[in-house]
């Protein structure tokens, strides 16, 4: 069972994709995501110094932490589906 932090992190997830117009493509990129995850986190972490100058150091840390996980991805991607659903 996932612990309330990353549930609360997954619905940031879901409202930034929301705002950023982005829930259309969503789950065609979690589903690219998916199996680079970890190479993909490790990249972000690499590149940390030079992200930090465009957003926090916590949500760089939230999306690795997101990325690494192959089933938050697949519960984010079913969420955003729902939700796209539902409006």
């Amino acid at each position: 069972m996932p612990s309330q932090s990353a549930l609360d992190d997954d619905q940031i997830w879901i409202d930034r994709f929301q705002r950023w117009g982005l829930s259309a493509v969503a789950p065609v990129l979690l589903d690219v995501l998916r199996p680079l995850g970890l190479v993909s986190s490790q990249l972000i972490i690499m590149a940390k110094p030079v992200l930090t100058s465009f957003v926090s150091t916590a949500q760089i840390d939230q999306f690795t932490a997101l990325i690494e996980d192959p089933d938050r991805l697949a519960r984010l991607r079913q969420a955003i589906e729902t939700e796209g659903k539902a409006t």
